[in-house]
């Protein structure tokens, strides 16, 4: 287990760091994004609004999805999730990404 940062107090300070990246550009036609091994906190960003679904290889996002408004957001993940499926909203472009958080 990592150990927490301490602040000049030394008092723990609960922060979690991004690795394990997986992105795609935003697409018209739904994307479903492998979630990293041993994940529970996913962190999402996306440069554009999406439509996103959490669920398992056979997700897809759908306009009755979830709506991620452009920027950043961190989850607890959904008890078996293994991957997360994101479509654009309108027009949208630029990049959607999720992060295994530890």
């Amino acid at each position: 287990m990592t150990a927490l940062c301490r602040d000049g107090n030394n008092i723990p300070i609960q922060a979690l760091s991004p690795i394990s990246a997986v992105s795609v550009a935003l697409s018209g036609v739904s994307q479903a994004l492998a979630v990293p091994t041993d994940t529970k906190v996913i962190r999402i960003a996306s440069t554009g609004n999406a439509w996103i679904a959490f669920g398992t290889s056979l997700v897809e996002a759908t306009t009755a999805s979830l709506l991620f408004p452009g920027g950043v957001e961190v989850f607890p993940l959904p008890t078996g999730t293994t991957h997360i499926a994101c479509l654009q909203v309108g027009a949208a472009t630029g990049y959607f990404s999720i992060n295994r958080m530890t």
